[in-house]
């Protein structure tokens, strides 16, 4: 059934959105949060990296609100990301932590440039990440981070990319970039 989940003061809570009637109440992953839940199939993810904290990642059941797994990372602002069974997770600090969605066996954590506030942006093919100096990772996921280029924008951001109607918006402090396919 629809859900609308929220995360924050030491909880994660989901909602009927119709109702407003609480389907299920998790004690974590911390007091703060910032990022947006993400999810697949059977498990919803969220992230917390101030303490204090229960988890730096979590995963829930989405119909009972039972922790399936936990595991640490340490990261506050960026949202994470599911694509198949990897969970990616963007740590404030520059490093990426990528996950098995259904064990939470970490995969893999690799350093990236500068420090991150934006969230990863996944098309068919590639994910995109910009740092807050201004370069912008294009990457695969696999058993490894698969970097295909790093580009740079000439100036600094903290705004995750936006995708559709194929193309690509990229914001920057002073610039809006369009990026599309001919």
């Amino acid at each position: 059934q629809p859900q609308l989940i929220m995360s924050g003061q030491g909880h994660v809570v989901s909602y009927n959105p119709i109702t407003g009637d609480t389907l299920w109440t998790c004690e974590g992953p911390g007091l703060s949060t910032i990022g947006t839940a993400s999810f697949d199939d059977e498990l919803v993810f969220v992230t917390c990296g101030a303490p204090p904290m229960i988890a730096g990642v979590m995963a829930i059941d989405a119909l009972t609100g039972k922790i399936a797994w936990q595991a640490d990372a340490m990261a506050n602002v960026p949202s994470s990301l599911v694509v198949d069974n990897q969970l990616l997770v963007t740590e404030d600090r520059g490093t990426l932590v990528c996950f098995d969605t259904k064990t939470g066996e970490k995969k893999w954590r690799e350093r990236l440039g500068g420090n991150l506030s934006a969230s990863p942006t996944a098309t068919e093919n590639a994910i995109y990440l910009p740092d807050e100096s201004g370069t912008v990772s294009v990457f695969r996921l696999g058993d490894t981070l698969e970097l295909i280029a790093e580009n740079d924008l000439g100036d600094g951001g903290f705004a995750s990319p936006v995708i559709t109607g194929g193309q690509l918006f990229l914001r920057t402090e002073r610039a809006l970039f369009c990026i599309e396919q001919q």
